[in-house]
């Protein structure tokens, strides 16, 4: 049998190699996650990408909401087609409220005036033939809401 000639330095050497590479295996082996511990972390990754991805979506829906508000004019020709503001007939309708404040809505862009009504817009609610259908937006110093102004 051949005879393997080393100093004691190169055996501790050898040894420290071979050890570590065991323990290295034992410390990954460790810290690996069991199954169960896998899936709750794969599905934590997936609910947190799920989130990401909805308010990402939130978000351009609400950009494009802005920007159709900001470009709405509210008001179409006898087709349906958009018109300088104004111009054509408002694409608005509402309701009257118990408290005389009147409720209008552009049925394009969904922006909304809260407003007291006057006594001429109360009556034509009540005896014109389609109602606040096609009404003129109030004047800003008229909204009771601030945000549609």
């Amino acid at each position: 049998m051949p005879t393997i000639e080393m100093t004691p330095e190169q055996l501790q050497e050898l040894l420290a190699r071979a050890v570590g590479a065991a323990v290295d295996k034992a410390v990954a082996a460790a810290k690996a996650m069991n199954p169960l511990e896998q899936k709750r972390y794969n599905e934590e990754v997936d609910m947190e990408t799920r989130k990401a991805a909805l308010r990402e979506a939130v978000s351009r829906d609400k950009e494009r909401t802005r920007n159709a508000r900001r470009n709405c004019t509210h008001s179409r020709d006898n087709i349906g087609k958009y018109v300088a503001k104004g111009t054509g007939v408002w694409t608005t309708s509402g309701q009257l409220h118990a408290d005389d404040t009147i409720s209008l809505l552009c049925l394009r862009c969904q922006m909304t005036w809260v407003f007291k009504s006057a006594p001429w817009e109360r009556e034509l609610f009540h005896t014109g033939e389609h109602g606040l259908l096609g009404l003129t937006p109030p004047a800003d110093d008229r909204l009771l809401n601030r945000d549609a102004a």
